[in-house]
């Protein structure tokens, strides 16, 4: 289920990200007569099936791209100031936690944190996704298509909102790891307190 939501989550990255490439292509070269336009559209729509496999391939590889040029984006400004903060400057602190707790969490937490890693990818791909789709519209709009800046500033509030979004979800995360780390910390399995117990013997 996990590995399922992952390639979905991916996907829908991606998809967002094709929007601003193919408009980004669209100011490079001349765009086609609404005549021509329904021709092609026309044309491609019976290679459909074709195209299916190596669309959803596209799609799949540029929402990891995007996945990760967005988390090297917000991790250079916001790393320090919300993980570094719960777990110090020990690179292997937050590690070290984040292990205890998927070796001995419930499912129920495993699945509420992998949850708020699916919604931390989406929202953070958005935001980078949104931003270079607002700039592509500010393209359009200069070359006269005044709708273009109307999509411009929605563009441009989706990318607020899902920053929002994320940065919320980003600190919440970090500090229910820390919390549930001193839980667990402070309450020892009594199955490995039984393993050492065995081993002094």
């Amino acid at each position: 289920m996990t590995t399922t939501a992952l390639i979905v989550e991916i996907l829908v990255v991606g998809a967002m990200a094709l929007i601003w490439i193919v408009g980004a292509l669209g100011l490079c070269v001349h765009l086609p007569t609404p005549e021509r336009a329904q021709v092609l559209v026309a044309t491609v729509h019976d290679f459909i099936p074709l195209l299916a496999l190596p669309l959803f391939a596209v799609t799949y590889t540029v929402g990891w791209v995007i996945n990760f040029c967005s988390e090297r984006v917000l991790k250079v400004f916001f790393q320090r100031k919300i993980r570094d903060r719960q777990f110090g400057d020990e690179p292997d602190e937050y590690e070290l936690a984040r292990v205890s707790v998927l070796q001995r969490g419930s499912a129920d937490l495993i699945r509420d944190f992998n949850l708020d890693r699916h919604i931390i990818r989406v929202a953070r791909g958005a935001v980078l996704n949104f931003g270079i789709t607002a700039t592509v519209f500010i393209g359009y709009a200069l070359r006269g298509y005044k709708i273009a800046w109307l999509l411009a500033i929605i563009c441009f509030a989706f990318a607020g909102l899902s920053f929002a979004q994320w940065f919320t979800r980003y600190r919440y995360h970090y500090a229910r790891i820390n919390r549930t780390k001193n839980i667990l910390v402070s309450n020892p399995d009594p199955h490995d307190q039984g393993k050492g117990a065995a081993s002094n013997l």
